[in-house]
Order: C-alpha cells, then sequence, then structure tokens
C-alpha cells in the first residue's frame, strides 16, 4: 500500500505539471453549461443569426429537465470521450519510450500498484470532471427548466460514473499492449463508439454491453422500465481489464 500510495502521489503531481487537473474539468463545465443553454435559447439563436427563410417559423418542442440531462451526458459521452482518451492516451507509451518504465519497474516495486496508481488518478480526474460539468449543467437546467430530485441525480451520476470508468480503463488497457500513443487513441476512440453504436445494431441486446449503461440512465430519468444487467456486465469487464492490464506489465519485456 505504500508503494501505491506513492505512486499515486507521482501520477497527482504529474496531472498538475501538465494542466490535466485544470483543462479537463473546465471542458466538462464549458459542455454541462452550454447544453441546457443551448437548448433553452436556440429558437432565438436561430432567428439571431437568420438561420431560417423569411416568413418560416420554428418552435422548440418543450422539454423536461430530465430530457435536457440526457442530453447533456450525450455531450459528455461524445465530446467528453474523445477529451478523455486524448487526456490518457500517452499514460504509459511515453514513460516507455523515455525509459523511465524499466527504470521504475527494474526496482522493488509490485507491478500492479505502478498500474493501478495510474488508474486511480486518471479516474479521480475524470470523475471529479464529470462531477464539476454536471453541477454547473444542473444548476442551469433548475434555473432554465426545472430542479430534479436529489436521488436521481444520485442515480444518474452513479451510473454514468461506472460508463466514465470502463472509458478510462479501456484506455488505459489498450495503452498497456501499445506502444504508440497515436495507435492508442485510435483503437479507444473506435472500441468506444463501437460500444456506443451498440443499442443502434442490436436493439434490447445492448442491455448486456456497456452501452447499456447510457439506454438504462435515459430510461431512468423518463420514467421507462429499467434492467441492471447493464452495470454487472460493465463491472465485469473493468475487472477483467483491470487484471489484464496489471498482469500485462509483469512481462519482463513491456517496459523495453
Amino acid at each position: 500500500m505504500n508503494q501505491l500510495s506513492a505512486f499515486i502521489k507521482k501520477e497527482a503531481l504529474e496531472s498538475w505539471r501538465n494542466y490535466k487537473c485544470l483543462w479537463l474539468p473546465a471542458l466538462f463545465v464549458v459542455l454541462g453549461i452550454m447544453q441546457p443553454l443551448t437548448l433553452y435559447y436556440m429558437e432565438d439563436m436561430l432567428a439571431f443569426f437568420g438561420g431560417l427563410p423569411e416568413g418560416a417559423g420554428f418552435v422548440m418542442p418543450t422539454m423536461t429537465a430530465e430530457e435536457v440531462v440526457v442530453h447533456t451526458l450525450d455531450q459528455f459521452s461524445q465530446i467528453g470521450m474523445f477529451a478523455i482518451v486524448l487526456s490518457f492516451m500517452s499514460t504509459f507509451t511515453n514513460e516507455r519510450k523515455t525509459g523511465e518504465a524499466m527504470l521504475i519497474l527494474v526496482k522493488p516495486v509490485t507491478h500492479w500498484a505502478y498500474w493501478l496508481s495510474k488508474w486511480f488518478v486518471a479516474l479521480a480526474l475524470v470523475i471529479g470532471s464529470f462531477i464539476a460539468g454536471l453541477v454547473a449543467s444542473l444548476y442551469y437546467i433548475s434555473l432554465l427548466y426545472d430542479s430534479l430530485s436529489l436521488s436521481s441525480i444520485l442515480i444518474t451520476g452513479i451510473v454514468y460514473g461506472v460508463w466514465l470508468t470502463f472509458i478510462v480503463t479501456v484506455t488505459l488497457f489498450i495503452g498497456t499492449i501499445v506502444k504508440s500513443s497515436a495507435v492508442v487513441s485510435l483503437f479507444s476512440i473506435l472500441t468506444i463508439m463501437l460500444v456506443l453504436m451498440f443499442p443502434v445494431l442490436f436493439g434490447e441486446g445492448a442491455l448486456w454491453t456497456p452501452a447499456g449503461l447510457l439506454v438504462m440512465i435515459e430510461a431512468f430519468l423518463l420514467n421507462d422500465p429499467i434492467s441492471l444487467k447493464p452495470i454487472w456486465i460493465t463491472l465485469s469487464l473493468i475487472f477483467l481489464l483491470l487484471l489484464g492490464g496489471t498482469n500485462y506489465v509483469i512481462k519482463k519485456e513491456w517496459s523495453i
């Protein structure tokens, strides 16, 4: 545990030095604020910028607070996903290229502590950024639309947190087995985008995939029936990826 704590401090300091702990939360806050404002003032913006032919009219359908939250989470899942992957695609590859990984792992340290420290710090930063963005969004949603119950906010936050954990874990796992940052970002984005397409491709079958978490959140907020299958499936996949990542770095040639 002492080694894990020391590695976590090192990773946290590195995140501060490269400003991840500043720009990533800022991005989520901006995304969280933009969505409710854009949806609420869409008619005014179209009229101001002349986006409609003369004499034409456009009326935005009345949206509930829950629907606006769903749209906000969609923004997090798209733009936020790219930001997360780009933030952590070089977590392992840079240290392998510079030889820092070799210098660390030749010492009497546990490999799992080395890997998990990066996962813990990345996850803490992403979840913290998400919370900041969600709070900012909920503030404007309460001003422009309506307030959500505390239980709805907590359940939505927890389930979406599992989805973000999956994104972080996939990115770090791919970064463990691939030496190029560009390839890590490409494979990570393609993998996550493929998962996001599962609800379209498989319908109810998507409930057996991590994408079912997003379907579950939308159903919960709109008072539709929900299934807990996506949570257990995603948690199982996260555990397997963690196990695979921590065991992969034990290979003697990994840090070379």
